[in-house]
């Protein structure tokens, strides 16, 4: 259940940097230059990292898609504080359709449709005292901070 929540709540964090990243921008061209950006440059966007990203097929099909790993920025780690201190392990991926791979008519028309095809995959943590309940409550905290 608190995994799943977990899920829920960095899918939302996530979005709304993505929406950040191409200020409004819903062209899929936008879309993939600003985040193959913001990867290349472990862009810090709202209250995320970006970190990497690659293309993989996942099952027997020819589509591939693209995992990006994402983390909590730093500046919203900070605020953390010792109760917390373990999420700095925490990365996620996001993982979209390469549009390129898909069959044309399933191909989606702007960066909305492509990210209703998305899915969020959250790493297990590695080691530390933490738990997906620890994660859920401070993404609750974090979600109530608004940017200045």
């Amino acid at each position: 259940m608190n995994k799943r929540k977990s899920v829920e709540l960095l899918m939302e964090i996530t979005v709304q940097a993505l929406a950040e990243l191409v200020s409004g921008d819903e062209g899929i061209s936008a879309f993939v230059l600003a985040k193959n950006h913001a990867v290349s440059t472990r862009k810090i966007v709202n209250k995320v990292q970006f970190e990497e990203e690659w293309q993989q097929q996942v099952d027997e099909s020819e589509i591939f898609y693209v995992f990006t790993t994402l983390k909590l920025a730093p500046n919203i780690l900070q605020i953390a504080g010792s109760k917390y201190q373990d999420l700095n392990r925490v990365s996620w991926n996001l993982i979209v359709p390469n549009i390129f791979t898909l069959d044309p008519s399933q191909r989606p028309a702007n960066s909305v449709e492509l990210l209703m095809m998305a899915k969020l995959m959250l790493e297990e943590i590695q080691g530390g005292h933490f738990s997906y309940g620890d994660l859920v409550e401070f993404l609750q905290i974090i979600s109530r901070i608004r940017k200045r």
